[in-house]
């Protein structure tokens, strides 16, 4: 019926006479209560309508089904699409307006995502620049969630060479540990030992699942091995302070055989205190550093991660009391230490303490130097 009136009308005033941007803008404006809509789009397309011009309002056809999160509606436009209502350079600007404003993703979310698919698979081209640095920007955007755009482009051509480096830039900037593991999915795992330094600020930044994706892979084997003086789980409870919300991270390093007692197995101060030679200073373990905080949950859940017959004697673990600052938290760890008895052998309720909010008081002791890295 659409089609047959725009034919009268012709006939009868001339084709060129036919104002299709405001027909257009009718029934867009009329949308909920249009029948067929976009079949009746359709029609005023394929009569001369352009959908690459403003039809009212200040958008094109295209830019209003976007940002109006109505995909259908682009991809039955751009079926129709023809060189007499559509100029594919627009096309090119389009797709590089919705990857690099943020108006698109603010309005659309994942829909933009699909929007850029939709364009790449009818033949439009972005820049590999645009692409490159549109790429690296969304890895450090915090809101809206840009994981979608981000897989979209990577899909549309983002090059997988410069994969690592979208993952290191986004560790470096305390991306969202989920963007990480966007990224980290399109890279195949036997590239991810190249990157042993991703682990390092996994652990640090308090990403638990990238630790536990990059220990799969990275460092099979190599969980107890020491680099700089400190074991994984060291680090992992140097940095707890700094995200006190939870210590999942160590619970993960323990679920992968981590050893609290590690590098050395004995008591450093004890050592330092009873030697009769000049004495170079040796890195603490894991279970030493927690006892030096204070921070005697730690301190008891690492200790019943451990089978009874591998665990240390706890006496020498006396002498590091002086360097707890608070004395309750000292007389506490010291009524523990001499007589350190944990109910049953309990590695369970250990990981499940450990996926528990982590108490604000527990590493009160803690200086301001022991929070430098």
């Amino acid at each position: 019926m659409v089609s047959d009136i725009l034919h009268l009308i012709a006939e009868k005033v001339g084709k060129k006479a036919v104002c299709f941007p405001d027909l257009l803008l009718f029934i867009v404006e009329s949308m909920p209560g249009v029948p067929f809509f976009i079949e009746k789009a359709e029609i005023l397309f394929k009569n001369g309508c352009r959908m690459d011009t403003d039809f009212g309002g200040g958008l094109t056809f295209l830019d209003w089904a976007v940002r109006n999160r109505k995909n259908y509606y682009l991809k039955r436009a751009l079926k129709v699409a023809t060189k007499f209502n559509l100029d594919r350079k627009y096309l090119d600007t389009f797709l590089e307006e919705i990857v690099t404003d943020a108006a698109y993703t603010d309005l659309s979310g994942s829909e933009a995502a699909e929007s850029v698919k939709i364009l790449v698979s009818n033949g439009v081209k972005i820049k590999p620049k645009v692409l490159i640095s549109t790429a690296f920007r969304l890895v450090h955007q915090k809101a809206p969630w840009p994981g979608q755009m981000l897989d979209a482009l990577i899909d549309i051509g983002f090059p997988r060479k410069l994969l690592p480096q979208l993952v290191t830039s986004a560790l470096e900037k305390k991306a969202d540990p989920e963007i990480v593991l966007t990224v980290l999915d399109r890279i195949k795992p036997r590239l991810w030992r190249r990157h042993r330094k991703w682990l390092f600020a996994a652990i640090r930044r308090g990403y638990d699942q990238l630790v536990g994706r990059l220990l799969e892979e990275t460092w099979r084997g190599g969980i107890n091995s020491v680099a700089g003086g400190r074991t994984l789980l060291c680090r992992a409870l140097e940095d707890a302070r700094k995200h006190s919300t939870s210590l999942t991270v160590t619970s993960v390093l323990i679920k992968h055989d981590a050893d609290p007692f590690l590098p050395t197995r004995h008591c450093v101060c004890h050592r330092k205190k009873h030697a009769t030679s000049a004495y170079e200073m040796e890195p603490l373990s894991a279970f030493e550093l927690a006892v030096h905080k204070g921070a005697l949950k730690a301190a008891k859940a690492m200790w019943g991660s451990i089978v009874p017959e591998e665990r240390p004697d706890p006496k020498p673990f006396l002498e590091c009391l002086p360097n707890i600052s608070r004395q309750s938290d000292r007389d506490e760890m010291r009524k523990w230490l001499e007589d350190p008895v944990v109910e049953e052998d309990d590695y369970l309720r250990y990981l499940q303490y450990l996926s528990d909010p982590w108490p604000q008081d527990e590493f009160s002791s803690f200086n301001e130097s022991d929070e430098q890295i």
